[in-house]
């Protein structure tokens, strides 16, 4: 099983190899004079398994068999979640990657799983593991199934769900632009909004935008102006295209939290 093969290694979204601070099992040789001790090493990754839907039996196995390799340590936390640490070991090979294992496990089990690797010390721990959360949950919310997100690559929806869950309903009011969207176009923002999106994602060039979109590239330059006349803002300046993505992403996600009952 996926559990059976867990390797003490995990692929880092930086194309490191990455592992956990454990001791071997308890009949491993103590060190002597002539051993080579191993000092612990600071943390790089941590991963947190949503195991909401797990039943107690299955979340005590899960932990118990990634406890069991080296490399590997787990716990399981008050919101029944199975929480993984790890640390560079620097390996020079892997059978399996950790990543493959995580994602072999979000299948077997249907679960979200979520890590970050943008910390680097025992105080930072913590910081970790709300980023590997807010990874997984994003997941969830979204609705893209079972599966494994870093924190890397959902950086701008993660961000908005840490906003939303701290203000509320409140979070709509950061959607000023998008509302004003919405009023211009009642019946038209939705194709607007993911021009927009598809603009941005296809480096700001209107050609590759339409052949993506399957529409003529003159489409595409006229909403984008509507959008920049509408706005009063200047396509040509990043920073301001930047926030307007942002903002895209949480309408995004506040469209599906409450799609999911999970926003007021």
């Amino acid at each position: 099983s996926c559990l059976e093969s867990l390797s003490p290694h995990i692929l880092g979204s930086l194309g490191r190899q990455t592992a956990a601070t454990v001791s071997g099992p308890a009949s491993a040789p103590r060190p002597t004079s002539s051993t080579p001790t191993t000092t612990p090493l600071t943390p790089e990754n941590v991963i947190v398994i949503r195991a909401g839907s797990m039943g107690e039996a299955t979340r005590n196995y899960v932990k118990s068999r990634i406890n069991s390799r080296r490399g590997c340590t787990a716990a399981i936390d008050a919101e029944g979640d199975i929480r993984l640490l790890f640390s560079s070991l620097d390996p020079l090979s892997s059978e399996i990657p950790n990543q493959l294992v995580m994602v072999r496990l979000s299948e077997r089990y249907s679960c979200c799983i979520g890590f970050s690797d943008l910390f680097n010390s025992l105080d930072s721990v913590g910081t970790g593991i709300f980023q590997a959360r807010l990874s997984a949950d994003v997941r969830r919310v979204m609705g893209r199934g079972p599966g494994v997100s870093c924190f890397t690559d959902c950086y701008p929806e993660a961000l908005c769900l840490a906003l939303v869950r701290s203000c509320g309903e409140e979070a709509r009011y950061y959607l000023k632009n998008i509302s004003m969207l919405i009023d211009m176009f009642p019946k038209k923002h939705p194709e607007y909004i993911s021009t927009f999106e598809a603009y941005c994602k296809n480096g700001f060039d209107s050609l590759r935008t339409a052949q993506a979109m399957g529409v003529h590239k003159n489409t595409v330059a006229y909403r984008i102006g509507r959008i920049a006349e509408t706005l009063g803002l200047d396509p040509g300046s990043g920073a301001q295209m930047d926030a307007l993505l942002l903002e895209t992403t949480l309408y995004r996600l506040v469209s599906r939290l409450e799609e999911v009952s999970e926003l007021g």
